[in-house]
């Protein structure tokens, strides 16, 4: 497990697969919707259950913390400060809707974004996704834009 603290949203697939086909049913073109999934469950408690229904005790198995991975969050957020979460026709699904900037605004900045310099490219981009996202926030050991290259797919920094 990452963390002692981590939780998790679960559901079974044949409630993912209906609640996947219902949303098709109430979507318009750029439609974002969030499944109703229950309350989150703490990753640690599931495994000491699956541990005690398997007979077993925690002297049996070791549970082990091995730490979060870049950008892995505790608790999953089913909205960001920017949106705001509508109810549809079906109780168990949300359609979300964005506070302030529209689809204009939007896509008038990632134009901006496109107009750039080559030479600052990266940066750039990184700059204009925390803009329209405030929420991101780059892994500090992610890739690393290579300025000599051509192809500027960028590597890995030893």
């Amino acid at each position: 497990m990452t963390h002692p603290d981590a939780m998790r949203y679960f559901m079974t697939i044949p409630e993912a697969v209906q609640l996947v086909l219902q949303a098709a049913v109430l979507a318009a073109p750029g439609d974002t919707f969030v499944l109703e999934m229950g309350d989150p469950v703490r990753i640690v408690q599931l495994a000491r259950d699956l541990i005690e229904l398997h007979g077993l005790g925690e002297d049996d198995v070791r549970l082990e913390f091995i730490g979060q991975r870049p950008g892995e969050k505790l608790v999953e957020e089913l909205y960001f400060a920017a949106e705001r979460p509508e109810p549809t026709s079906h109780e168990a699904i949300r359609r979300v809707r964005l506070n302030g900037a529209g689809a204009p605004d939007l896509r008038a900045r990632i134009a901006r974004l496109a107009t750039e310099d080559e030479g600052s490219l990266a940066r750039t981009i990184v700059a204009g996704l925390q803009d329209l996202v405030p929420e991101y926030a780059p892994a500090a050991n992610g890739p690393v834009v290579d300025e000599d290259s051509p192809d500027r797919e960028g590597s890995r920094s030893s």
